[in-house]
């Protein structure tokens, strides 16, 4: 080998070393720049039913059903009304709006009444782990 062949050899491998150094630093971090936080999972703080009866309980007679949420962010909210004899109906989707500081949804139902009727729904948002409604009466008799 001669001494050209040893210098340019010498500097080849100074230069990968460096290029080695620098990639291996600039990639052990992440050069000062902010990443987004982990994203907010949608929580439903409060779920409300309500039930409006025939009026005066008597049948025939329009009955309404209304379900109102409030939520940490924007976003759908699927729910099931359960029957206290275990029926259930849904799922229905509802959509998060903002008022004010929070979110809000509601949901609204009418429908007759034709028989007599003696029974308590509920409310459940699904895959929430735990949150749904009191139990709220429906009362008509013919």
């Amino acid at each position: 080998m001669n001494r050209r062949t040893l210098i340019y050899t010498g500097i080849a491998a100074a230069l990968g070393l460096a290029t080695a150094v620098t990639a291996s630093t600039a990639y052990a971090g992440n050069g000062g720049l902010v990443f987004n936080p982990n994203a907010v999972k949608m929580k439903v703080k409060n779920v409300t039913l309500a039930i409006k009866s025939p009026a005066g309980n008597v049948c025939p007679g329009q009955a309404k059903l209304s379900v109102f949420f409030r939520a940490n962010k924007k976003g759908k909210i699927t729910f099931l009304l359960v029957r206290d004899k275990g029926q259930v109906s849904g799922p229905y989707t509802v959509q998060t709006k903002k008022y004010g500081n929070e979110y809000r949804a509601s949901y609204s139902k009418s429908f007759n009444v034709q028989t007599p009727i003696n029974t308590r729904y509920r409310a459940v948002v699904t895959h929430s782990g735990k949150k749904g409604s009191r139990w709220v009466p429906l009362r008509a008799s013919c």
